[in-house]
């Protein structure tokens, strides 16, 4: 049996388990209960726990959900339990992992396993405490404090590390001139938007031997945990911003010039004409960083034709165009420069190529493995909840919910999203200063922040995703949602959220962290003030604003109505918090709800099966209480956005008993072997006669059709919209009546099935 349906039973006996583990849950290394038994139908547990706090978990304002926390104490008169206490065992103690279950047992009998539910995998929040005859442990989300921690990825000196000089361009170059250092973190890219890249100069008398860099651009691009070949396809744009010097005392301007993949027409040797390739692209050997394999995706990019210069604040490095001066003479000095490069195409390379500020490359799929976007020309979209799935799975080792993370897309297609994880933007524009790598929090926060939708950790201990968009299944779920009644509820609270909290209504919304058009610099057109004019609250009664974060929306989404593309909802909503029993453990966080609540028969009530989505939930195993918080989302029933997804709903009448559907050649007119009544049906006028007849030729379809009713005479038959051309009898199971064009349900028409 399930434990949702046995938690609601109040006969039943309830012990808590806690499994620990020291190795990840490969192995379970101890067992304690607060009652002996094999509460997991096999082993014998110790009965140490004395007292299980309070756990609760809830979403965040800011999208996603703050750390769970719960205490344990534990029997420790004999010290079986020194294993984890004092320095001497910090150790064991920093890598031990707790997983506390309820479990639920036939009351009188032996406490053997009979159904149960984790309430959570945690780990030591706080160093354990021990008298003479307790140890109190303090625990949080595991999963959560990990993903708190700071997200490291490779460093330049990690990558020069690894390989030889033949396969890896910067194998003896470490220290030559680059505005990103040694030490600072390869970034990660999702999305389709331009990334910031810095090159790094690979002289022709530091190779080695390794002719395949001589005398080349290095441009290190981005890290990802694709370990698979590369391909040329990954990058659909190189543009490099450089500045045009006009005359003395003239402000240098900056310009954004592409790239080209190769350029044709080149003179080479006798005077043949050639294609030179301009840029490749290329991965680094495997590093390993932590227990993680990365590779680097970077630019081969000929020094002559792929500009390289640097500049340092406003002044542009005078040993790097020197540098690459004295390059280009001696090349054409040994006849090896291609003299015509210098005007190709109306571009005055040679006068361009030291005047680099900075380089943009379009990726894709970049550094995302999960349901990665399809390289080539064009855009293609990263979907937010693949990429919040590829963040979690590779760098925290956490479980993803499939499930959740399907709904939350197919509810929200648009969800698109591009952007950065240690971006060296940042560090260019504070060299001096750099910033510490950002955690998986910090990144997942403004991910969801900027998807609108929620992330969690549920029961089980995986990530999932909420969201409050109407999808499909919140639409049509009404009739199997979970009930509370009126006497269920211990200390109902209602009120509209106000500023600060979840669901708090607005009628006017900013926009914040949008980014330039790297390629154009156009400013983001969108970031408000927008005003809601459909919200419950006029703006002439009071204006109040929300500010929404919007920086991994794509710039493309960016530069366009918000509207079109986010979940913005300034509705006013009613929040409850009520008490009840332990069958409110039956909820998890995301899922919808029915409450009825009357207030008594005089005063009658707010809500009668009223539809509620559940944000907060926090279990009391002193009183056995489950307290749920709650925001009001009834109106996923009276607004729904999904029409007839089961084309079942647009069945009137299939396999009636009536004698046959009796049609006549040249008649429009249909009878039936016995009396059928339409508008018992549910039928009208406009709906539609389907005929078939399972004994002619799947090409005939002289009788296989579908006519519009246009009369319906009660004890004669219909009238259709043309006539038959061939008589004939057709049995109950090959005629059926469905709805038509004019005849779809509306909330007026039809409430149930609209």
């Amino acid at each position: 049996m399930s434990f949702n349906d046995e938690v609601v039973k109040p006969d039943r006996g309830r012990a808590f388990r806690v499994d620990v583990s020291l190795d990840g849950f490969s192995t379970i290394a101890y067992r304690y209960s607060d009652v002996p038994g094999a509460l997991d139908g096999t082993n014998e547990y110790e009965p140490r726990v004395l007292e299980l706090g309070s756990v609760r978990r809830a979403f965040g304002q800011r999208r996603i959900a703050a750390s769970s926390t719960t205490s344990l104490r534990m029997a420790n008169a004999d010290g079986a339990l020194d294993w984890i206490c004092g320095r001497a065992n910090i150790a064991d103690a920093a890598k031990a992992r707790f997983r506390v279950y309820v479990v639920l047992y036939e009351e009188g009998a032996s406490p053997l396993v009979f159904t149960s539910k984790m309430l959570g995998e945690f780990v030591l929040s706080a160093w354990p405490a021990r008298n003479n005859a307790v140890v109190v442990l303090s625990l949080a989300d595991d999963f959560m404090g990990r993903l708190g921690e700071g997200l490291l990825t490779p460093t330049l000196l990690n990558w020069q590390s690894v390989g030889t000089a033949t396969n890896n361009p910067i194998k003896n170059a470490i220290g030559i001139p680059s505005r990103i250092t040694e030490q600072t973190p390869l970034q990660l890219t999702f999305g389709e938007d331009m990334t910031l890249a810095f090159p790094h100069l690979i002289p022709w008398d530091n190779q080695g031997g390794a002719s395949a860099y001589y005398e080349t651009v290095i441009v290190p691009l981005y890290c990802t945990t694709d370990l698979t070949a590369v391909s040329q396809d990954l990058i659909q744009q190189v543009t490099v911003e450089i500045l045009n010097i006009g005359s003395e005392g003239i402000e240098p301007t900056p310009a954004m010039v592409e790239i080209p993949r190769t350029v044709e027409g080149f003179t080479l040797g006798a005077g043949v004409p050639d294609t030179l390739t301009v840029w490749r692209v290329e991965k680094s050997p495997t590093i390993t960083k932590g227990s993680i394999d990365f590779q680097v995706v970077y630019l081969v990019v000929r020094s002559d034709l792929g500009w390289y210069g640097f500049r340092y604040g406003t002044v542009i490095d005078p040993v790097a165009r020197r540098d690459w001066e004295a390059r280009m003479s001696a090349l054409a000095y040994q006849g090896n420069y291609p003299t015509d490069a210098v005007t190709q195409a109306g571009l005055p390379y040679a006068l361009f190529a030291s005047r680099v500020q900075n380089w943009y490359v379009r990726a894709t799929p970049g550094s995302q493995i999960t349901n990665p976007p399809s390289s080539g020309l064009g855009f293609s979209l990263a979907h937010a909840v693949d990429v919040v799935t590829d963040l979690v799975s590779v760098y925290s080792g956490a479980t993803v919910d499939a499930t959740s993370a399907a709904r939350v897309k197919a509810g929200g297609p648009f969800a698109a999203c591009a952007g950065v994880v240690q971006p060296w933007t940042e560090r260019a524009n504070n060299p001096s200063v750099p910033p510490p790598p950002l955690s998986l929090r910090q990144v997942l926060t403004r991910l969801a922040q900027s998807s609108d939708f929620d992330i969690f950790v549920d029961w089980s201990g995986q990530i999932a995703f909420s969201s409050d968009v109407t999808d499909f299944t919140t639409a049509t779920q009404a009739s199997g949602l979970m009930e509370v009644l009126e006497t269920e509820l211990k200390d109902i609270q209602q009120w509209v959220p106000s500023d600060g909290e979840r669901s708090a209504p607005f009628n006017r919304v900013y926009f914040s962290g949008g980014k330039k058009d790297p390629t154009t610099k156009q400013d983001v057109p969108f970031q408000g003030p927008f005003d809601i004019t459909d919200a419950d609250i006029p703006l002439t009664a009071r204006s109040i604003e929300v500010t929404l974060e919007q920086g991994w929306r794509p710039f493309r989404q960016q530069a366009l109505n918000p509207t079109q593309w986010r979940n913005i909802d300034g509705s006013a909503r009613d929040r409850i918090r009520f008490a009840m029993s332990r069958s409110g453990l039956r909820l998890e966080l995301g899922d919808y709800f029915k409450l009825t609540w009357t207030r008594g028969a005089s005063l009658g009530g707010p809500y009668s099966s009223t539809i509620f989505q559940c944000e907060a939930i926090a279990y009391s195993p002193q009183g056995d209480v489950v307290e749920i918080e709650a925001v009001w989302r009834d109106d996923t029933q009276t607004e729904r956005q999904y029409l007839l997804d089961d084309e079942t709903l647009l069945v009137r009448s299939k396999g009636a008993t009536s004698g046959g559907c009796i049609v006549t050649a040249g008649s429009a007119d249909v009878s039936f072997g016995g009396t059928i009544n339409f508008a018992t049906m549910g039928g009208q006028v406009g709906d539609i006669l389907v005929l078939r007849d399972t004994t002619e030729a799947a090409d005939a379809f002289t009788r296989n059709l579908a006519l519009r009713i246009t009369v319906y005479t009660p004890g004669v038959g219909l009238t259709l919209s043309a006539a038959i051309t061939t008589s004939a009898t057709v049995a109950d199971a090959d005629w059926s009546i469905v709805r038509g064009a004019t005849t779809y349900p509306t909330a007026v028409s039809d409430p149930t099935n609209y």
